[in-house]
């Protein structure tokens, strides 16, 4: 769902453009060190206004406590709360996470260049597009509403993930 300040999803974009997204599950063990990383795909549930879905970590996944931790495109990577019992063979129901928007370039970090991106792709930047039109996928991720336009609400929402930015 959308960021701490949206957790309700109440101001959120109730029709996205893009209702399936990937989501990359990286599985940490006690000792902090990764012992799985998988993809699968999110798709956004119109009654709650929140993206879910079932990502498979494979049958031969040892069972145990594990901290979790998440990133679909255009987002930073969060960290789920608490340690996570995963049993083997079974579905395990994750608790919910707020990601944040406006990881234009997926480096995971919000930094003057997600900024100047934003910035080439957005109904302001008639002239100087260069940035925009390096990658296709700047355009997709610039629409921070995903409403197929990048405006000025796209923009007050990436200012405001600027300063919700916290660690994973």
């Amino acid at each position: 769902t959308g960021d701490n300040v949206n957790s309700d999803a109440s101001g959120s974009n109730k029709n996205p453009l893009h209702s399936a997204r990937n989501l990359i599950v990286q599985i940490y063990n006690a000792s902090n060190t990764l012992v799985s990383q998988t993809n699968g795909t999110i798709n956004y549930d119109s009654p709650t206004g929140k993206f879910t879905g079932i990502v498979n970590i494979g049958s031969s996944f040892q069972s145990g406590s594990y901290t979790l931790k998440v990133k679909s495109d255009g987002h930073l990577t969060r960290q789920l709360p608490g340690i996570i019992t995963i049993v083997s063979g079974q579905n395990n129901v994750m608790p919910g996470v707020n990601l944040v928007a406006g990881d234009i370039n997926n480096d995971n970090a919000l930094t003057i260049l997600d900024y100047n991106i934003f910035l080439s792709c957005s109904m302001f930047s008639t002239d100087n597009q260069a940035l925009c039109e390096t990658n296709s996928s700047y355009a997709v991720m610039s629409d921070l509403e995903d409403n197929g336009v990048v405006d000025q609400f796209d923009y007050n929402l990436f200012v405001r993930e600027y300063s919700v930015q916290n660690g994973q």
